[in-house]
């Protein structure tokens, strides 16, 4: 509410005309996290020849967002040319930590995900995509261990010098960056400890 009223303050706009344009920004940055996310899992599958059909991409995710539901749908049904022969044989494990107290995690995976994924039908006959959820403290112990390859958090607020979310959003985003494991909030910044995009 405090973002339409200063939005429409500034831009001289109805409140139908503010949460338009707050809409409209709001897919543009789903669109551009996607663009991000295609880049980093392509790059990262060529770096380390591993683009054979037996290869299980592996997202982690921390806490419920709605914006990092609708990245991971577009992410999966996206028709990018540089997507579409990755995507012909995909296997894709998405992970989401049980994000506790409050369990979100779970709540995304199960009713947000999982159903969605359920009504999918996926136009390659070689893609596989699962979802499910994992304690908190063994999420943290396998993105040390490099076992997922990308990290998305969501953002309750946004700042200049840090993101606001879910209590051990924190701890999670540094195992990660112990690791090989890209690490992206759902405005689309990453950050990783090999290098910084």
């Amino acid at each position: 509410t405090n973002v339409l009223q200063a939005l429409q303050q500034q831009q001289d706009l109805t409140p139908e005309q503010a949460l338009a344009s707050l809409q409209i920004e709001s897919q543009r940055a789903v669109e551009d996290a996607v663009r991000v996310l295609q880049r980093g899992l392509l790059s990262r599958l060529q770096r380390q020849n591993e683009e054979d059909a037996a290869r299980v991409v592996r997202i982690a995710t921390y806490s419920r967002s709605s914006t990092l539901v609708n990245i991971l749908k577009q992410l999966l049904t996206s028709k990018q040319p540089d997507w579409q022969p990755f995507l012909q044989h995909i296997k894709m494990e998405i992970v989401c930590g049980k994000s506790t107290p409050g369990d979100e995690g779970v709540l995304m995976a199960e009713q947000d995900l999982q159903s969605w994924l359920q009504q999918q039908s996926f136009q390659q006959p070689g893609t596989v995509v699962r979802c499910t959820w994992m304690e908190d403290e063994r999420l943290e112990q396998e993105l040390q261990a490099s076992r997922f390859d990308v990290l998305l958090v969501g953002a309750d607020s946004i700042m200049s010098q840090t993101v606001v979310n879910k209590l051990h959003t924190e701890r999670m985003v540094r195992a990660a960056q112990s690791s090989e494991t890209v690490c992206s909030n759902d405005n689309g910044s990453n950050s990783s400890s090999s290098s910084s995009s």
